[in-house]
């Protein structure tokens, strides 16, 4: 049985990384095909997702183990990620359905539905995905506390069973991202428990191997994931099944990531500044990447960045503006 070590990491800072790297792969995505360089980019951000999901552990481990009340850790998870969720989903369906389609049926039980399960657009998978896992959450405390090494194995073992399996049924000739397509495999639980896991993990048992190590783990992983896809394109296999995230090197390579990152404490302002805000950031830079032309995306990624910073910022603001009446009056009364 493990004890929480609290580990201090400065979590903005990499979840700062993460919401670039997620930015710079929707911004590239229609030009990884064209140039070595921009394949390259895509695959040196594939560490974005699996880092969010072992900070998502991380942190809820850090935090549950001062406050194990699950009444409240429920509330407080459910209030912090729903309402942003349901706000942006509401706004990205009004700008593609109302503004590209002319139609928008807001009051229809379909439209929640797909709503709820993050189908308002191609990345919003992760939310359903992190409510999910925010569910089970007390179950995996208690077993990676109680046997920490069985359930890192296990869970292991099962990622590298499960992208196999994706694997070996998708990377095939005239396989145009229809067969398993890469939505289906992101909103599987299983396609991240692995990393999920080891942020728990991690909070236990802060340093697991040293840096130089580790560094070697990000190195080597990064070459194969990148020669992976350089295979895969060559072979005639499809860009969205070549260059996604539930690839076996992969593993390898954001695992590394996790285990560099969660062992650092550095800061950079312009980086905390982002991690401050990169769920909301998350959610809504799909919205300005429409809006824009289309450019360059060594220029559009860093340009939607701020942008989408800027109307997360512009909503906060907005938001105390017109809720400072009511909690002047509340306190008054």
């Amino acid at each position: 049985s493990l004890v929480c070590m609290g580990n201090k990491v400065n979590s903005d800072l990499l979840k700062g990384l993460a919401i670039i790297a997620v930015v710079a792969i929707h911004s590239f995505s229609k030009t990884i095909s064209s140039t070595p360089v921009n394949l390259f980019v895509d695959q040196l951000s594939r560490f974005a997702v699996p880092l969010f999901m072992a900070l998502s552990g991380y942190g809820l481990t850090l935090s549950f183990s001062k406050n194990n009340n699950l009444i409240r850790f429920y509330v407080k998870r459910v209030w912090k990620i729903l309402p942003w969720f349901l706000a942006a989903s509401v706004l990205i369906l009004i700008y593609k359905n109302y503004f590209e389609r002319g139609t928008f049926d807001f009051f229809n039980y379909h439209t929640w539905t797909m709503i709820m399960r993050g189908g308002a657009d191609y990345h919003l998978y992760f939310v359903p995905n992190i409510l999910q896992l925010y569910l089970i959450f007390p179950l995996l405390f208690f077993l990676v506390k109680r046997f920490p090494k069985t359930a890192l194995l296990l869970a292991l073992l099962w990622q590298v069973y499960w992208y196999w399996r994706i694997s070996t049924g998708t990377e095939v000739l005239g396989n145009h991202n229809q067969i398993w397509p890469d939505q289906m495999q992101y909103v599987a639980l299983q396609t991240w428990i692995l990393y999920f896991i080891l942020g728990i993990y991690l909070a236990f048992k802060p340093m697991i191997l040293a840096s130089k190590y580790l560094l070697l783990i990000v190195i080597v992983g990064f070459v194969l994931t990148f020669a992976n896809a350089l295979i895969l394109k060559s072979s005639g296999i499809d860009m969205l099944v070549a260059t996604r995230f539930t690839r076996l090197p992969v593993i390898l390579y954001a695992t590394g990531i996790i285990l560099l990152g969660l062992s650092l404490n550095s800061r950079f302002y312009i980086l905390d500044s982002l991690g401050k805000y990169s769920f909301q950031i998350y959610l809504l830079h799909t919205i300005v990447l429409r809006i824009l032309p289309s450019i360059n995306p060594f220029i559009l990624t860093p340009l939607v960045l701020l942008l989408t910073f800027a109307l997360v910022k512009f909503i906060l603001i907005s938001i105390n503006v017109f809720t400072r009446p009511f909690a002047i009056f509340l306190r008054r009364s």
